[in-house]
């Protein structure tokens, strides 16, 4: 038994049973790795091949990467924060009465499973999301762009334009 005032917090960490964590925070810890990984892997290697011989490259893939490893890195950072107020709501609450390591922590990890299973629904739900809203995106666009070579010849049009125009200045200049 240790006692909430006199007993240091990281005595906590000792206790002889691991604490608890349910199935859906284990798969959402696992999801979150993969992503991890997968996040990394593009950044390293910035494309994505499609259907048809198409694939994603540069920009878009770089952000789907970095929205690949936010995931993980926001799950964790808000579950650090969130068991650390309830940690801190638990002390005020159990101040004066002696407590058991192991009770201590599976009355916290019960409080902290419904947050913590949401936070990390949310987080790796949008990222997965933003990504193929991003593939699909970039995927339509590309339908859309024009040939390459009507692209120069519009270039080249605007270009002629603006030499005859500036022709036409000097000639007028020349004239005054």
């Amino acid at each position: 038994m240790i006692h909430a005032t006199t007993s240091h917090p990281a005595l906590l960490l000792f206790a002889t049973d691991p604490p608890p964590v349910s199935n859906t925070l284990m798969i959402m810890g696992i999801i979150n790795l993969c992503l991890l990984i997968l996040g990394l892997i593009l950044f390293f290697r910035p494309q994505i091949p499609l259907p048809f011989g198409r694939e994603v490259y540069g920009k878009p893939v770089i952000f789907i990467a970095t929205v690949f490893v936010l995931p993980l890195l926001i799950a964790q950072g808000g579950g650090f924060v969130i068991g650390f107020f309830k940690g801190v709501d638990f002390a005020k609450r159990n101040r004066d009465r002696q407590l058991d390591p192991n009770a201590v922590q599976e009355q916290l990890m019960r409080e902290l499973e419904r947050p913590l299973t949401i936070l990390n629904l949310v987080t790796t739900s949008t990222a997965v999301t933003l990504a193929v809203l991003t593939v699909l995106l970039y995927h339509t666009a590309r339908d859309d762009e024009p040939d390459p070579e009507k692209l120069r010849q519009r270039r080249l049009k605007r270009l002629k334009k603006k030499q005859k125009q500036a022709r036409q200045r000097d000639e007028e200049e020349d004239e005054d």
